[in-house]
């Protein structure tokens, strides 16, 4: 109704006869004017439906060239085969390879080879420009027969298994007008021209009337959704009228308002969302869900080398590889970690980034997901920045605390850093192999514990000038450890922070050796002034004597018998004799060379003495010989030294209360120039005679004094003469005497002897029976004392020798090292806490039982003698000893093996 409403009120039906008669007459020229036009129309509409196809097969194949849906986008080309307009289509990459065809005899061929030659020049024309312009271009045939069409496709980044990689081919498609030709051509020779002009007529009519009712308005909305698909919003729809076409109109004309609102809210969104992130002080890449960029900001761009257009739809991995900056190995990209499972990824302070152009940046970076309103990960955002400068500076500080850590570590020095203080903060290990401190008991005022109680209020004078004076702490020290004393030379000055004092750093050197020097060379010189005045004071006191005993001898021959005061005389002359013994002990101890030296054996005089040593010992005290068969002759005093050892033992048997052993050792030795000096002595052959007790011993203040005249710990039962005098003959005999005690374990006395060469003017052989060299060895030793210095010097005698070596202060600890390291041999000190040098052995020999065995100890009791294997009791090795009687030892234990 609405339609025949619409129908009366455009057009009369006068006007609808009129036309009809004119065009009756018109129908003959119409005829031939209407073939023409329709032909022209196939061409035109044919050339916009092949259009209308380009486009439409335009977006399905880009969409399914990106999902890289190689089988549904020949199954398309395919389907066109099915209009029987088509002959042919093919879908070709920038190469003119065929890669889809309606034809699959065709795929893989080139383009030239299937289409005829007169199209294919055009074609490729057509191809240049519709890939500048991105739309499809048709041409007609020159017979007008045949529409060649052309549009460009984007192939993508297809994977290997589907196409290639092109990004851009074409489709081309031969679309023939034939068909529609002849149908048309058919039915205008069918009809009957009244019918043909009745009709055209009508259709004239009601095309005019569509035209202006329907068409024309539908063809404008066709316009402004064209143009909406385009961004454009200036159309607007001008149709009056009430019906449905009019509110239509007036309601699109709406939609494009709302639509063109909404757009200008996005891009001031984007817009807003583009400054922000170019203003971003950091590094920001932004990802799809798959891993691909999608923008970047310009720090990103110039950190990474890659512009965000260069950079569009790579993969992250791509744009930004990152290695570790120490061992230059691959670090793995956080995308698939943080789009596989949300999380928030940082990576370490030696992430490197390498750019586009190899350049490299040290970069501090995270990365985290975008996630939908639903929860679902749309993406990821890349935050990074470039540290490369605090990054150097850290290596540099880190470089330079390992050099520091390092010089500290192999200075031949201890070195130690308080604050302003005076609290520890840092010590290294020479400092506690000096002082015998380990390093936690150091820190703090930890230190100042291990200073000798006698040394602290100079050293805090000395140290309090530093801070309130400034003037540089330099001073001669001591520290005590376990009644061990470490003389030390300490120097220290401020450190400085932008011109404040913030702590202070010091060092110190051992100089317990010279100190020892020192302390020999003023007692040899007290000794040598003792000397000279005993021996006047001895003189003038003979001469006293002789006046007295010639006198008093007088006396008793002219007294009677029976007189009392005969008896007294008697007691004169008896207390005069007693005197003249003492004289002579004082004349012998001021005398500087032996008198009545000669060459001889000191085995022979001990076995002749051993009989009267063990009666003045009594039956308490056991008296043990350990004589080497080989001993090197000396020359000597023979009743200086027969003197010497009785005056040794007496004094060794006042030592022990009750019960005891006195082991009297010889043995030679030769001294390299480090023992030697040591000693005082030249480098060269010795023989050695020691003598040990096990009684109660001494502390440093008692043996450093035992050597001087009338010192004695006996009260009035004691001259204080006997080891002065038996110093004094050593001194004479160009040798050495060294005392080794310990307080509750007795006391050694070792004298050392140069080894006599001639005999009644005859050479004797220097060397010795076993050659000194060989001593080398590539064995492993593991050296246990719990003397830290000691240890460390047997520890580097046998370095020196090429020996591997470990090293243990306990036995526990010795046992630590035997479960992880194969060992060849064991050098033990005796004398140890927690478990003693034997203990450690019996253990030992049980769980390793190929492993040889050294002690060495400076006394040997019953306390230590091992039940079950007296062996290691018998070869002890007696302190202190000498490297080269060490290595030998040690060299016929492992040659044993």
């Amino acid at each position: 109704m609405r339609f025949k409403n619409l129908l009366i009120s455009t057009i009369s039906l006068k006007i609808f006869l009129a036309l009809t008669v004119l065009l009756f007459f018109q129908a003959v020229f119409l005829f031939w004017q209407l073939s023409t036009k329709i032909e022209k129309n196939i061409v035109y509409e044919s050339a916009k439906d092949i259009n209308t196809l380009l486009i439409s097969e335009q977006q399905t194949l880009e969409y399914l060239a990106k999902k890289n849906d190689f089988l549904q986008i020949q199954k398309n080309i395919s389907l066109l085969a099915v209009k029987n307009e088509l002959n042919w289509a093919f879908l070709v990459d920038n190469e003119q390879r065929i890669i889809a065809a309606t034809q699959l005899a065709n795929i893989n061929k080139n383009l030239s080879s299937v289409i005829p030659a007169t199209v294919y020049p055009q074609l490729l024309e057509k191809s240049q420009l519709a890939r500048e312009s991105y739309k499809g271009l048709v041409l007609s045939s020159a017979n007008k027969m045949n529409l060649y069409a052309v549009i460009p496709i984007k192939l993508g980044r297809l994977s290997e298994k589907s196409i290639r990689t092109d990004k851009t081919g074409y489709l081309y498609i031969d679309y023939n007008l034939g068909k529609q030709k002849k149908y048309y051509n058919t039915l205008l020779q069918e009809l009957f021209i009244p019918e043909l002009i009745f009709l055209v007529v009508t259709v004239v009519l009601l095309a005019w009337f569509f035209h202006t009712s329907i068409s024309k308005r539908l063809h404008s909305l066709n316009l402004a959704v064209r143009d909406i698909s385009q961004l454009k919003y200036q159309h607007y729809i001008n149709v009056r009228g009430r019906d449905e076409i009019s509110e239509l109109s007036k309601s699109f004309n709406q939609m494009i308002d709302n639509i063109h609102e909404h757009h200008q809210q996005l891009l001031k969104r984007e817009q807003d969302l583009a400054i922000t992130l170019n203003s971003i002080g950091d590094a920001v890449i932004v990802t799809n869900k798959n891993g691909e960029v999608q923008r970047m900001n310009p720090v990103a761009e110039q950190l990474t080398g890659w512009s965000e257009a260069e950079a569009f739809n790579l993969s992250v991995k791509e744009v930004f590889p990152i290695v570790n900056a120490s061992t230059r190995e691959k670090i793995q990209n956080p995308v698939d970690k943080v789009i596989a499972n949300g999380e928030t990824v940082y990576l370490s302070n030696h992430t490197t980034l390498i750019d586009k152009f190899g350049r490299e940046y040290q970069i501090a970076d995270s990365a985290a997901p975008i996630r939908r309103p639903d929860g679902g990960i749309e993406g990821m955002v890349l935050v990074f920045n470039d540290v490369t400068e605090q990054y150097q500076l850290r290596q540099a500080a880190s470089n330079s605390e390992k050099k520091y850590q390092t010089l500290a570590k192999v200075a031949p020095v201890g070195i130690y850093h308080t604050d302003k203080e005076g609290n520890c903060l840092y010590v290294n290990e020479k400092w506690c192999e000096i002082t015998g401190m380990e390093t936690i008991n150091a820190l703090g005022e930890g230190w100042i514990k291990g200073l000798h109680q006698d040394d602290r209020e100079s050293i805090f004078l000395a140290w309090n000038k530093m801070v309130n004076d400034n003037i540089p702490f330099a001073l001669e020290y001591r520290f005590q450890d376990a009644g061990k004393t470490h003389w030390v030379y300490g120097q220290a000055s401020a450190e400085y922070n932008d011109g404040h004092i913030i702590g202070y750093v010091g060092t110190i050197t051992d100089i317990t050796d010279r100190k020892k020097i020192e302390y020999a060379l003023r007692h040899s010189q007290k000794m040598d002034a003792l000397g000279k005045l005993t021996g006047g004071i001895a003189h003038d006191y003979n001469n006293m004597l002789g006046v007295i005993l010639g006198y008093a001898e007088m006396m008793i021959t002219g007294l009677d018998e029976k007189s009392e005061f005969k008896k007294y005389t008697y007691e004169i002359l008896h207390a005069g004799e007693r005197g003249a013994k003492l004289t002579k002990k004082l004349l012998s101890f001021s005398r500087k060379q032996a008198s009545n030296t000669e060459v001889i054996n000191i085995n022979n005089v001990l076995l002749d003495e051993q009989h009267m040593l063990e009666k003045t010992l009594t039956a308490h005290i056991e008296l043990i010989l350990d004589l080497t068969s080989d001993i090197w002759l000396v020359s000597l005093a023979e009743s200086e030294l027969e003197d010497a050892i009785v005056n040794m033992s007496i004094n060794a048997m006042h030592a022990m209360a009750g019960k005891g052993k006195l082991i009297i050792q010889t043995r030679n030795e030769t001294l390299n120039e480090i023992d030697a000096e040591r000693l005082q002595l030249k480098a060269g052959e010795y023989v050695l005679l020691s003598v040990s007790d096990t009684g109660k011993g001494m502390d440093e203040s008692v043996s450093d004094k035992i050597f001087e005249p009338f010192f004695t710990t006996k009260g009035e039962l004691g001259t204080g003469l006997g080891l002065s005098q038996v110093y004094g003959f050593v001194e004479r005999s160009q040798g050495e005497i060294t005392v080794y005690s310990e307080v509750g374990l007795g006391t050694r006395l070792t004298l050392y002897f140069p080894r006599c060469y001639k005999v009644d003017g005859e050479s004797i052989d220097k060397t010795d029976s076993k050659d000194q060299e060989g001593l080398t060895g590539s064995e492993t030793i593991l050296v246990v004392d719990d003397e830290k210095s000691l240890m460390i010097l047997t520890s580097k005698i046998f370095q020196q020798q090429g020996y591997r070596v470990f090293s243990a202060e306990s036995g526990k600890e010795a046992l630590g090292i035997l479960e992880r390291e194969e060992v060849d041999l064991i050098f033990s000190d005796v004398v140890m806490p927690e478990m003693d040098g034997f203990q450690l052995a019996a253990i030992v020999q049980k769980q390793y039982p190929a492993i040889k065995i050294q002690l060495a100890s400076g006394f040997s009791d019953e306390r230590h003698i091992p039940i079950k294997d007296d062996t290691l009791y018998t070869n002890l090795l007696e302190k202190p000893y000498h490297s080269i009687s060490l290595l030998k030892r040690i060299r016929e234990l492992l040659d044993q093996m």
